[in-house]
């Protein structure tokens, strides 16, 4: 399978030779591209509040046992 370059829609941008010559797979992504912007500005938006931590910080429990973590 050759290489490539596959958007953030999940479609392929660029596809190297399937020849089996040495090529290399370089793209510029338009960040605001019309046939992009669901994929990078709508499509998941969760992710950006689940990795700084505040997606479930309402459900976190502050239990003194979860603070040791050693084996007694």
């Amino acid at each position: 399978m050759p290489a490539g370059v596959i958007g953030p829609d999940g479609a392929w941008l660029t596809r190297c030779a399937t020849d089996g010559s040495t090529d290399l797979a370089c793209v510029t992504l338009n960040r605001n591209a019309p046939e992009l912007r669901i994929a990078l500005h709508a499509a998941r938006p969760w992710r950006a509040t689940a990795r700084d931590g505040s997606l479930y910080q309402q459900r976190r429990i502050d239990d003194l046992r979860s603070h040791d973590r050693t084996v007694g």
